[in-house]
């Protein structure tokens, strides 16, 4: 999923700009720009928390999580372990950190989903937040089509990365939860299986 991921991120990203750029009548460089400011803005105040419970600083912490994204994906469960031996800290004191700063998932939810992702995309965009809504239902109006292409790139890509049927990895991606639609592309996961990855990643 994270490499199809890799692969698809950038145009999924660059489309959804396009769309919500061209629905508020303003640039698709105007759209990334506002995206990258809130990302940014996302990492630093995830950095200050992280580093807060550390006793560290804020540039370190921000400097340590860098250097891990720019590596690659690497292993999932020795994040902790490499980031822990980046910031010099016990593995099990970076854990409680962790453990003290993870939201409950209603919490989640309501950050990524709710007003405050909008009212800062609007401010962003130097939009209100009624115009940003109206060119938001208009992008996801006429994003049902690139969505099932994107699942049946997935599928296709599933099925010859291991060597299975199409039909059992429908079967199987089937089974799998939806997430509900966040405004878009970067924001929260999208439609479907396997959506981008979300903020922390």
């Amino acid at each position: 999923m994270r490499d199809f991921h890799e692969q698809q991120g950038d145009d999924a990203r660059n489309a959804f700009a396009g769309s919500l750029a061209k629905a508020l009548g303003i640039s698709a460089d105007k759209v990334n720009e506002a995206f990258a400011q809130i990302e940014d803005n996302h990492k630093t105040r995830f950095a200050a928390k992280l580093a807060s419970q550390l006793g560290l600083e804020t540039a370190q912490v921000r400097a340590a999580l860098e250097k891990l994204a720019s590596d690659g994906p690497g292993d999932p469960g020795a994040f902790a372990e490499t980031l822990a031996a980046e910031l010099g800290v016990e593995v099990e004191k970076l854990e409680d950190a962790f453990d003290a700063l993870r939201p409950d998932p209603g919490a989640m939810r309501h950050e990524w989903q709710g007003a405050a992702p909008l009212r800062h995309l609007a401010s962003a965009l130097d939009v209100s937040r009624a115009e940003l809504r109206k060119a938001l239902r208009e992008v996801r109006a006429g994003a049902d089509s690139g969505w099932a292409q994107r699942e049946a790139e997935l599928k296709a890509f599933l099925a010859e990365r291991f060597g299975l049927s199409a039909e059992k990895v429908e079967d199987a991606l089937a089974d799998l939860p939806r997430p509900e639609r966040g405004p878009g592309p970067g924001w929260h996961h999208g439609p479907g299986p396997g959506g981008p990855d979300g903020p922390g990643r």
